[in-house]
């Protein structure tokens, strides 16, 4: 039986710098991304606190404020007793807030994302000087080890909001985004990330201005058109 020689086969091959790059790339934008996403959580947690305590302020200062309004107005024994129950209804519901608010402890959380924003940004730094790098295999994989671990040992996390939010902010983080869009579906996608972050931000707002507004309404109705009068 004759040897036959077989034909040599073609291996097409990616350059291994041009992979290690792209590698870099997205490592770099993902680390770059939960970076400002996360410094975007903590500073989204301590508005939200300093929110918490003005509208809890404005609460108790309205409180003290209806229950000086039969000191101040000729109100009948009905109406006193309507301001009465709106006091403890606001009351009650300052207190339920409190405690809430308390136990979310937004402050310690706020703190936990801003301390590992600042650890992934150890690491972008660091991608950000490997190429070129003897060693970029090794150290790639290093960072992504660390970089997921910096993710688990994370108690907390950021929202859906926040993603939203740098999303419409800075596009440019996530990797492909956007690249292939028209102009005006760019606009329309980044406002509605916009507004869907906001929405996500002060919707616990709802409640409490409801409570507030309605209350305000029907005690100004009390006093200005004399309703439970007699």
């Amino acid at each position: 039986m004759d040897n036959q020689t077989s034909p040599p086969k073609l291996v097409v091959s990616v350059p291994a710098a041009a992979t290690e790059h792209k590698v870099i790339d997205q490592l770099l934008n993902r680390s770059l991304a939960t970076k400002t996403i996360r410094f975007a959580a903590a500073s989204r947690l301590k508005r939200r606190k300093s929110l918490s305590y003005y509208f809890t302020s404005i609460l108790s200062l309205y409180v003290i404020a209806l229950s000086l309004l039969p000191n101040i107005f000729q109100l009948s024994a009905r109406q006193a007793q309507f301001l009465l129950a709106v006091t403890v209804v606001i009351s009650t519901f300052i207190i339920i807030l409190s405690l809430t608010e308390g136990a979310e402890d937004f402050s310690a959380k706020a703190e936990t994302l801003r301390s590992s924003a600042r650890e992934i940004q150890d690491i972008t730094f660091q991608l950000s000087s490997i190429r070129g790098s003897s060693e970029v295999e090794s150290k790639v994989i290093e960072l992504m080890g660390a970089y997921q671990k910096i993710l688990h040992d994370c108690p907390s996390d950021h929202s859906d909001g926040d993603y939203r939010l740098i999303r419409s902010r800075q596009p440019n983080l996530f990797y492909g985004y956007l690249e292939t869009e028209s102009k005006w579906r760019k606009f329309t996608k980044r406002l509605v990330n916009r507004i869907i972050s906001l929405m996500s931000e002060f919707a616990w707002l709802i409640f409490p201005m409801t409570i507030s507004i309605s209350s305000s309404v029907l005690v100004y109705c009390v006093l200005r058109f004399s309703w439970l009068h007699g």
